[in-house]
């Protein structure tokens, strides 16, 4: 099937985003997560013709379940009409090539364009040659598309493989993805900070990179966590306990529109400029109250994640304006495309905004960014423990007196972390943990706009 194709068949239900973000599971919670997702997911197909930084997503799978089902469909969303897998041969410039032979065969076509020099006319064809050979290997042992597995797009001489974009989303989908994705955050970070690799010409490139997937619970620890937000990069968590398959994620459609928004629906010239994040919000009370909320959580956290957050806080909005227009069918009234822009951009600002908040669980973003460590050895303690008494807890923290110690856990306990009775202290779980978060007072869900048109019409 052509683009051409997939583009009628993306475009032809109006109200294919609604249907979904609202339909897709009948937990609340899920289905604020899944918008979140959708929305994140999709920001990342668009690479950086849409903005310079790519917004990062890891879903917190705190609902036990063997295979995170949000994240399977974000999965789906990522790679779209690509392939993550090595092909079985080469083909094209590498033709006869195998996966066995493709490392080789990129370092081979990178040095022998840098012996080339300059380019001039009566280079052109070599040149040429060598970048389709580089692809063609490419595509034979890392895989095709913008998404790829985060082990697997890394080259220790070359650096990141990507598209000739010079995006890439990188998925934790296996085991040795997430055991990489963990080495570079903690001892390498600057192979995210600082992404480069062979460009579209093999020269060195810098690259734009997102990075996709979901962390089970016993992989999201403080160590993590607080080596993320220490990045600097707009990482967003989405932690949620969905346990079943969401409903309408094999749709055809919104695969299908996810190809466009990777390939010619942003890359076409004359196509949309970057976006530039707003200035000014939009002048909604419900709106303006989470902004207050995600800046109350950033501000005591490091200067370049409050940064990184609140910039793509407000790049959501355009953002969430072309993912709507992308997949409505021409014609659709502009009054019913804004309905449906409302509720995606209210539902997905509500998911990534709870995430920001769910930080607590690891006593980010509750108290000043130079106590964090003391938190942290708190938390630890109160979890491996068990319920402990207070008398207990001070006697293995002496340095804090019996006024600090109260204040402390009531401080603990309203952030939903701890279970405070007559004497004892208990740990929250995760999973008791991220239900309470969903159902927090600070956190309301929106008058949905879509739904009240559905009830307006059947009454």
């Amino acid at each position: 099937m052509n683009l051409t194709a997939l583009a009628a068949i993306a475009g032809g239900q109006p109200r294919m985003l609604t249907d979904f973000v609202h339909g897709c599971s009948p937990e609340a919670s899920t289905r604020t997560t899944a918008a979140a997702m959708l929305a994140l997911t999709l920001w990342q197909r668009m690479g950086k013709t849409a903005t310079p930084v790519l917004p990062s997503m890891l879903l917190v799978n705190a609902g036990g379940a063997a295979a995170d089902p949000v994240d399977a469909f974000a999965e789906a969303l990522a790679t779209g009409m690509g392939d993550k897998e090595p092909q079985k041969t080469g083909a094209g410039a590498f033709a006869q090539g195998t996966p066995e032979m493709a490392g080789t065969a990129v370092v081979n076509a990178v040095e022998r364009r840098k012996l080339l020099g300059d380019a001039g006319p009566n280079k052109e064809a070599q040149i040429r040659s060598l970048m389709g050979r580089f692809q063609a290997a490419r595509t034979t042992g890392y895989g095709s598309g913008l998404a790829a597995h985060y082990s697997s797009a890394w080259h220790e001489k070359l650096g990141w493989l990507t598209d000739p974009c010079d995006a890439a989303i990188l998925r934790l989908d296996r085991p040795e993805d997430h055991a990489a994705f963990r080495a570079d955050v903690l001892t390498r970070p600057k192979r995210l900070l600082l992404p480069e690799g062979p460009g579209k010409h093999l020269h060195p490139a810098n690259k734009t990179l997102a990075v996709s997937g979901s962390l089970p619970e016993a992989e999201w620890d403080s160590e993590l966590a607080c080596g993320l937000v220490t990045l600097g990069l707009p990482m967003f968590f989405l932690p949620h306990f969905g346990r079943k398959p969401l409903v309408g994620a094999e749709a055809l459609q919104l695969k299908a529109m996810t190809s466009a928004l990777g390939t010619f629906g942003f890359r076409q010239q004359g196509g949309p400029g970057q976006i530039i994040a707003e200035a000014r919000l939009p002048d909604d009370p419900w709106v303006g109250h989470y902004e207050d909320q995600l800046r109350l959580r950033l501000y005591r956290l490091p200067g370049d994640y409050e940064f990184s957050v609140l910039r793509a806080g407000r790049e959501l909005a355009p953002v969430c304006v072309r993912i709507v227009q992308q997949f409505a069918a021409s014609g659709t009234p502009n009054p019913e495309l804004h309905k449906i822009y409302v509720d995606l951009h209210s539902m997905a600002l509500r998911g990534i905004v709870i995430g920001v908040a769910g930080l607590a669980y690891h006593g980010l973003g509750i108290g000043p960014w130079n106590q964090h460590g003391a938190l942290v050895k708190v938390l630890q303690h109160l979890r491996q423990a068990g319920p402990t008494s207070r008398r207990d807890f001070q006697r293995k923290f002496p340095v804090l007196k019996a006024k600090n110690r109260d204040a402390l856990l009531g401080q603990l306990a309203t952030e939903g972390l701890v279970y405070l009775e007559a004497k004892m202290i208990t740990a929250v779980p995760l999973a008791e943990f991220v239900r309470a978060l969903h159902t927090r007072k600070e956190f309301p869900e929106p008058a949905y706009t879509c739904l009240e048109e559905t009830a307006a019409k059947k009454r």
